[in-house]
This record gives structure tokens, C-alpha cells and sequence, in this order.
């Protein structure tokens, strides 16, 4: 017989932070999560359903369309290499209509956005491999309550989805002061939530969780303009692709993939996802990219496809690699250890010991 089971998510919360406030008490114990690849809507299918981009056909939202524009020489356009061009495009794009894509003028037909968020997709919800109901409101005191009425109503499978660190943690940081009080926030609301939870059903399992934490933002990286010095406007032989973190190349020729990679794999600062570990975090696929690369903690790319800087200029960042305690998240539960967990392993580890009494 399954258990009951009450799940906070707390979407950005910071093991350092976690730390430092104390957490939920002694009778729980917490996990450093080292981070998986990519940002949160990968992520939360990864810990959650326990699938990686490969899985769900998406990696970092935006993928090379595989049919018409598998040749990157037929994505030549010369107005896609006009910085200014661009900004006042997505500017207008962004002021004037609904679309927010981070895709440069000119180029938006040549890439799609399949990324999607698992806790925003409509109907029957699962965690862990459990059907669940969903409080998932507007601010976090509101999923809170909503939560509290269905432990009221008698629901034996909760989760609750919070956003607001990771909201504020862009803002200000991990740090930061309004970050720190939502966190003493969602502290203390988790308590009460469990102590509710564990009234109604003694045996019941309580879990608190975070897909990663928050970086600061300190310095800037050009790669684009010395690459396109290099080895010639993208389009002609090559094309590349970089949001805040992640840059990605394709190139229709193993020699001008080599002379790239060549030239990266140099820059103190990226750190190259190998064959090996794309295999391991589920990357393969061609459209993810014939070449990947990450940024190391406290970098970001400058000019990135959100445009020439981070856009609204922001404090903190996700999607670092490295196990630092600012960045990586948190599983807090009764049943762990006190051990690092890759985030590779918290499905399969969560769901073998919720499944069974």
C-alpha cells in the first residue's frame, strides 16, 4: 500500500541557505543535490519523473529544427549579425506582442522552442511516480493555503510549487535580503504544513526539494564576437547558439567542429559537456547541439541570445554545474542521509521509499 505523501517544491532554494537558516528541524535530514544539466524546465522532469532531455525531446527550451534547417549554411543572414538590429527588434518584439523568444532577429525559423514546465502542463499530475494534487497558486502564501485545505479534505498525495525564491533570487541573489525572508517564509510554512500533514496521517512522508539553487553574477564572457573573427559569420559553415549559460555549435564539417572545439575548449571559464557525460545526463540528440558547453560558476554570456546583456539585468543565476552550496538544491526528508545526491539519482531514490509501507 502506498504511502501518503506531502511534497513542498520549492523551486531555487539554495542548500547554502537552507543551511545558514536552520531548516525544518532535527527529525529531518538534508541533501546536498548536485546539480543536473540545464535549467528548470529539464529539471523538474528529471527529479520528478526521473527524465532527461533526451526523454522529453527538449534542452534548454530551444532546439535546431531537424528537418528543413538540418545545413547550417542555409542559415545565412546577414541582418542576423547587426547587434543593434537585433536589440531593437526583440525590444519592439517584446514591448509589442506576446512573444519572449531568445532567438536572434532573423533566426527564429530556423530553431524551436519545445521546452515546456511540467507543473504547468494541464491535467493528472505525478511525482515520484504518484498521482498527486497540485497547490500551485498565484503567490506563495496562496499555495500554502490551498495546500492546507486539501490536507484538511483528506488528500493523501500533495505537492506544492512554489516560485518565489527562484523570482527573487534573479532580482537579488541568493544573498539578498528579500531573498533570505521568502526562505524564512517557506521555512516556516513547510513546518506548519507538515505538522498538519502528519496529524492527518501518521505514516505519511514529507518531502522538501529544490531543483537547484542560486548563483551570483559577477562577469561577463564574450565568445560570439571572437568566434565569428575567427571562423566566419555563423551561417556560413556554422551556426551557435548561447543563452545565459549553455552555448552550443553546429558545424557541417567534422574539421570545423575540431577548430572550434579547439579554440573553446581553451576559454579558462566553459567546461565542455563530453560524450561521456552527455550520455549520461541524456544529450545525445543532434539538435541539442554537435558541441556543449557550460559556463562555470559566477560567469554568464555577454552578448547572449536574451540579447546584448542579461536581460532587466539580473543578480542571480542558475544552471551551473559545479556542486557549490549556493547552487545546488536541497531534498530534505526523513528518510535520507546527510550525503551529496546526484540529481541524476533523487527519482528512483525518492520513489523507492514513498512506494511501499
Amino acid at each position: 500500500m502506498e504511502k501518503p505523501v506531502c511534497v513542498v517544491f520549492a523551486d531555487a532554494f539554495a542548500y547554502s541557505s537552507y543551511i545558514q537558516l536552520g531548516g525544518l528541524g532535527g527529525e529531518f535530514s538534508v541533501q546536498k543535490i548536485k546539480p543536473g544539466i540545464a535549467y528548470s524546465s529539464n529539471l523538474h522532469y528529471l527529479l520528478f519523473d526521473g527524465k532527461t532531455p533526451d526523454d522529453v525531446g527538449f534542452f534548454t527550451d530551444y532546439s535546431w529544427r531537424k528537418a528543413e534547417y538540418n545545413d547550417p549554411g542555409k542559415m545565412k543572414n546577414s541582418l542576423d549579425q547587426i547587434d543593434t538590429l537585433n536589440n531593437l527588434y526583440r525590444a519592439f518584439e517584446r514591448k509589442f506582442t506576446k512573444r519572449h523568444d531568445n532567438i536572434p532577429f532573423g533566426e527564429s525559423a530556423f530553431f524551436e522552442c519545445k521546452g515546456k514546465y511540467k507543473f504547468m502542463e494541464p491535467g493528472e499530475c505525478t511525482v515520484f511516480g504518484r498521482k498527486v494534487v497540485k497547490a500551485y497558486k498565484k503567490t506563495a502564501e496562496e499555495s500554502f493555503d490551498e495546500a492546507e485545505e486539501q490536507v484538511t479534505r483528506g488528500e493523501k498525495g500533495i505537492v506544492v510549487v512554489l516560485e518565489i525564491l527562484d523570482h527573487v533570487g534573479h532580482e537579488v541573489g541568493s544573498e539578498g535580503t528579500k531573498y533570505v525572508d521568502a526562505a524564512k517564509m517557506v521555512i516556516e510554512r513547510t513546518k506548519t504544513l507538515f505538522n498538519h500533514f502528519k496529524e492527518k496521517n501518521p505514516e505519511g512522508v514529507c518531502i522538501l526539494i529544490s531543483d537547484h539553487g542560486m548563483g551570483d553574477v559577477l562577469t561577463g564572457v564574450d565568445v560570439l564576437n571572437p568566434m565569428k573573427r575567427l571562423f566566419g559569420l555563423p551561417g556560413e559553415k556554422y551556426q551557435v547558439y548561447n543563452d545565459s549559460l549553455y552555448l552550443r555549435i553546429w558545424a557541417d564539417s567534422n574539421e570545423m567542429l575540431f577548430k572550434i572545439g579547439n579554440y573553446l575548449n581553451k576559454i579558462g571559464c566553459l567546461n565542455q559537456i563530453d560524450e561521456s557525460n552527455r550520455k549520461k545526463y541524456g544529450v545525445t540528440k543532434h539538435e541539442f547541439g554537435d558541441l556543449i558547453y557550460v559556463l562555470k560558476n559566477g560567469y554568464y554570456f555577454n552578448p547572449n541570445c536574451f540579447g546584448v546583456s542579461l536581460r532587466g539585468g539580473v543578480a542571480g543565476l542558475h544552471g551551473y554545474m559545479e556542486p557549490l552550496d549556493q547552487v545546488s538544491g536541497i531534498l530534505v526528508t526523513e528518510f535520507g542521509s546527510e550525503k551529496m545526491i546526484d540529481a541524476m539519482n533523487v527519482f528512483n531514490t525518492v520513489r523507492d521509499a514513498i512506494g511501499k509501507k
